[in-house]
């Protein structure tokens, strides 16, 4: 790989240099010295070689060691950075990779994995401010306009997302990840056909290829074909047991099939993988409760609260995913003033995701704001119009304002959108005898 060839090359004229330098200046005896710098060698070359056959466990085991003997190693700064990314850890990853620019790492060299550990962070502005340097080569233009591409798609700028995308076929013709892309944004448009075709055309390049693995799985599970989607995230793990994303899809599979036990287990290994974070802590929280486990959900949801608590709140703005959840998590714990506060930020910046206007709905209701949780139920059931839970709590406000004509309209569709109707027929009934 192009990349470990040039640390390896940058490697070996750091060692002379600090060789040389030593010999000049140091009372030990170089001998010694060179015996040592040979062992870090040996260390990083291991790094290298476990980084390439994908134990990134191992690699961050060895790089971590290079790096205590030597913090300003450039090569093994920049490769802990992208092994971070491998595993997930965008914010450790995005962390190396600066402390690697501060050492004068070359620009064209560490722009990918930074701006890879942005997107992933979801500091969408922030990295779509990355300019593409046109002196560096089309392979690197390709890959910074794809990441781009990804970007707009999530911020929902479609044709610049398309444009972003073939501007980066033109450079690179079948670019792997010019294609997943341009699955990825047939996915955000709800094509699910366009985004299967495209992924596929990805996967016949690489077909072990464990992010669009991901992406195919991602494609079945938004088409509700769970048990394909399993296959998909079961590949994607065979390809990299560390792959996080398909751990998360895996788990969000398994809930959805009342596999609680199985969920379990892959949160669990996600918080193996890396420090537990407050959408694992949140999830693993949300499981628990189904498993009856009322104790651990607790202290699970209280986990999820101190590290959500770590972000200070222009974080957590700038951040539209993590201001999302900051909203959920308050909710659950009943803190309803800051859920009102994250989650009406958050919808405003975002309008349409139905989840979070109906959890603001439920919190307006209570608040007896009732016209508004109105509005906002009304926007949700445009976007997602059989879902029962919206028009039950749609139906129970028109109730509250006494327009039992609307409500009885309203809980008689929720009741032929669910097989769990009992509560239904008996809000239904109410709604009548009050009309």
């Amino acid at each position: 790989m192009p990349f470990i060839k040039t640390l390896q090359r940058r490697c070996t004229t750091a060692l002379a240099a600090i060789i040389l330098v030593y010999s000049l200046t140091s009372n030990i005896a170089p001998a010694a010295t060179t015996t040592q710098i040979q062992q870090d060698t040996d260390v990083f070359d291991d790094a290298v070689s476990r980084f390439e056959s994908g134990d990134y466990v191992g690699a961050l085991i060895q790089l971590k060691n290079v790096l205590q003997q030597d913090p300003k190693n450039l090569p093994a700064r920049i490769l802990i950075g992208r092994t971070y990314l491998r595993i997930g850890d965008a914010e450790a990853a995005d962390k190396e990779l600066r402390w690697a620019r501060s050492l004068g790492a070359d620009e064209e060299l560490i722009i990918l994995p930074m701006t890879s550990a942005l997107l992933m962070n979801r500091m969408f502005d922030k990295m779509l401010s990355n300019r593409i340097g046109s002196k560096w080569s089309p392979s690197v233009q390709a890959e910074l306009l794809t990441l781009h591409g990804q970007a707009y798609t999530a911020l929902h700028k479609f044709s610049q997302a398309e444009q972003s995308f073939e501007r980066a076929l033109t450079l690179i013709p079948q670019n792997m990840n010019a294609l997943s892309g341009f699955a990825r944004l047939y996915l955000a448009q709800g094509q699910f056909e366009n985004a299967l075709e495209a992924i596929q055309q990805a996967l016949a390049q690489t077909p072990n290829d464990a992010g669009n693995l991901y992406i195919k799985g991602e494609i079945r599970r938004r088409s509700d074909e769970l048990e394909k989607a399993k296959v998909s995230y079961n590949a994607a793990l065979a390809a990299n047991p560390l792959h996080v994303r398909s751990l998360y899809g895996r788990a969000s599979v398994s809930i959805a099939l009342g596999k609680y036990d199985s969920a379990l287990a892959d949160i669990d290994k996600v918080n193996e993988i890396r420090p537990p974070h407050m959408y694992s802590e949140f999830i693993r929280a949300r499981i628990l409760l189904h498993l009856n486990k009322n104790l651990e959900h607790k202290v699970a949801l209280k986990n999820a609260y101190t590290l959500m608590r770590g972000y200070d709140r222009k974080g957590l703005s700038r951040n539209l995913q993590l201001l999302y959840l900051a909203g959920l998590i308050s909710y659950a714990l009943n803190n309803h003033q800051d859920a009102y506060n994250y989650l009406s930020e958050y919808v405003a910046k975002k309008p349409f995701n139905s989840n979070a206007q109906t959890v603001l709905a439920s919190i307006l209701i209570a608040q007896n704001k009732v016209k508004e949780a109105i509005e906002q139920l009304t926007t949700a059931r445009a976007v997602a119009p059989d879902n029962p839970h919206i028009l039950r709590l749609l139906g129970m406000a028109y109730v509250k304002i006494g327009d039992f004509r609307r409500a009885a309209t309203t809980f008689e569709n929720a009741i032929t959108k669910t097989a769990k109707a009992s509560s239904l027929h008996s809000l239904l009934a109410m709604s009548k005898i009050g009309r």
